[in-house]
């Protein structure tokens, strides 16, 4: 913002834009505001982070900046009086604005003031374009939302991510599909109740800013499954060796037969810190993924089934050969029974 500094209009009864008064105090509505709201409040006082411009970029930490971001919020969060702004912008701890003068002031409320109209009536239009409804209809009137920016992570299942007053903050699917859950959510962030329509309105808005949404691709790990996948080959490196098939039940890996060995048990109970409990028939999905095959043992004279690596996975001692003790006891396989492991029908 380009700021003009007309000292000579320092003085707030100047008769510029007469129907705007610039009081002695703040009102006790915009006290209200302030006391409710931490980030109102931090910009009132010219602190913390601003917005997202147009760009895509943060908005530079100037008065002149602040100024703009103070109204904007006040408006958001239900301040529409234009002398009640006024006054409150006057009364910024920062002289800049007062150095600016009164239709420096008067500018910032008006430009505030026809954003919140004109992002209403977009609402507006939008709904009646996705519904064919009108204000008059049973289904409430058009949100007070007005939404800066919708990213949409493309990742599975993909992540949402909303600008709002110059706050960011992340969406789940159940929260955009339903207007109850997106209205919390949204009292989190913005520390007020949103206007929203009703169940049979709010698909076609939400559908209409996904319409508008910027897409951004992300990496398969960035996903759900791909981040399962890739945390199994590390809990698969990073589990403990073990030389004897008794090993196995004890979280350890195995070498029989030229393949590292594992129980689904091992792997599970090895994600749990970094993905939590994974169901087993999702979990023996994502080894087949990776290349490991289920196969069977016998352990101590009972059959148990386990999964194994693909050869190239094996964790050979020296030249290859299956791990043996140093006793020149039998490979593991042959110590457990000498049965071979097989395919799990």
């Amino acid at each position: 913002m380009t700021v003009t500094h007309d000292s000579d209009q320092v003085n707030p009864s100047d008769p510029v834009d007469s129907d705007i008064a610039i009081g002695d105090a703040i009102s006790d509505r915009v006290r209200a505001v302030l006391d409710r709201h931490k980030r109102t409040a931090n910009l009132f006082n010219g602190r913390g982070p601003t917005a997202t411009g147009p760009d895509g970029q943060p908005m530079p930490t100037t008065s002149a900046t602040y100024d703009e971001l103070f109204v904007r919020e006040l408006v958001a969060n239900g301040v529409r009086d234009a002398s009640d702004l006024a006054t409150a912008l006057w009364h910024r701890p920062d002289d800049a604005v007062r150095l600016r003068g009164r239709s420096y002031v008067v500018s910032i409320v008006r430009a505030a003031l026809a954003a919140a109209a004109a992002a209403a009536a977009t609402a507006r239009a939008e709904r009646r374009e996705a519904t064919g409804a009108t204000d008059d209809d049973d289904d409430g009137p058009a949100p007070d939302v007005i939404v800066e920016r919708l990213v949409v992570y493309m990742s599975d299942p993909p992540h949402y991510e909303m600008a709002v007053g110059g706050q960011h903050f992340r969406l789940s699917a159940a929260q955009l599909l339903s207007p109850q859950a997106f209205e919390r959510r949204y009292l989190e962030v913005l520390g007020r109740v949103p206007r929203l329509p009703g169940q049979k309105t709010w698909h076609a808005i939400v559908n209409a800013w996904l319409a508008k949404a910027e897409k951004v691709e992300q990496p398969d790990d960035a996903s759900t499954d791909g981040f399962a996948r890739a945390e199994i080959l590390r809990a698969l490196e990073d589990m403990p060796r073990g030389t004897e098939a008794a090993d196995l039940l004890h979280d350890r890996v195995v070498d029989i037969g030229g393949r590292a060995t594992f129980t689904l048990a091992a792997v599970r109970r090895r994600l749990r810190d970094a993905i939590g409990d994974v169901d087993q028939g999702l979990l023996a999905k994502y080894l087949r993924d990776v290349g490991c095959e289920p196969c069977q043992l016998r352990i101590d004279g009972e059959p148990r089934r386990l999964w194994r690596r693909p050869p190239a996975a094996a964790d050979h001692p020296d030249d290859g050969e299956p791990a043996s003790s140093e006793t020149g006891e039998a490979p593991a396989e042959q110590q457990a029974g000498g049965t071979t492991p097989g395919e799990v029908p």
